[in-house]
């Protein structure tokens, strides 16, 4: 190199040394994600004002709202579009196309999260047994068990399965409510058995 580019790399580098250093962010103590099928922004934001203080209320003026959020895929339903939420992939890349997949083994329509190697805790022998196994990308729940060690707690609620997986991920936790069984369950995936 010659002498007038080593010094302009040189003072480039003073510069950049003597610049301060960004402050990091102090990470949350809690992340909520909030999704409800089938309400739709515009509905909520007409109802905003009927909302009382606290609740969605205070989750809408002080969290993240994305009132425009759009997706690229044609079949916007509970199992890909939660996926899509917590990986920020789309259908053809988190692996989750649909609420039901063609079964090429059986050649019959089943649950997208079905897994007879991962069963129901105490569920009767009919119930689905399901998994994240299908979930190809790393979710919002994965990614927070990663970045603590494991330390951190993701834990997704919900009325069907479906909406629970894609929501807990692989490595979160994924409860349900099992009106066969009557209560909250899960699958063997996440625990072997129910808390004391």
């Amino acid at each position: 190199m010659n002498r007038p580019l080593l010094a302009l790399a040189a003072a480039l580098a003073a510069a950049v040394a003597a610049l301060p250093a960004p402050a990091l962010a102090k990470p949350p103590r809690l992340t909520l994600v909030v999704t409800m099928d089938s309400l739709g922004a515009d509905q909520l934001l007409r109802m905003r004002a009927r909302l009382k203080p606290g609740g969605l209320a205070s989750l809408m003026a002080q969290g993240a709202f994305f009132p425009n959020a759009r997706v690229e895929y044609a079949d916007a339903r509970t199992g890909p579009g939660h996926a899509t939420l917590v990986t920020g992939c789309n259908p053809w890349r988190h692996g989750i196309v649909g609420n039901d997949v063609f079964n090429r083994t059986t050649g019959k329509l089943e649950p997208v999260f079905a897994d007879p190697d991962h069963p129901v805790l105490e569920a009767p022998p009919a119930a689905l047994d399901v998994s994240p196994a299908n979930l190809l990308a790393e979710s919002l729940a994965d990614r927070l068990r990663l970045f603590t060690q494991e330390r951190g707690k993701a834990v997704a609620l919900a009325p069907k399965p479906r909406a629970a997986i894609a929501m807990g991920g692989r490595l979160g936790q994924a409860w349900w409510f099992s009106e066969a069984v009557g209560k909250w369950v899960t699958g063997t995936w996440y625990t072997k058995e129910f808390p004391g």
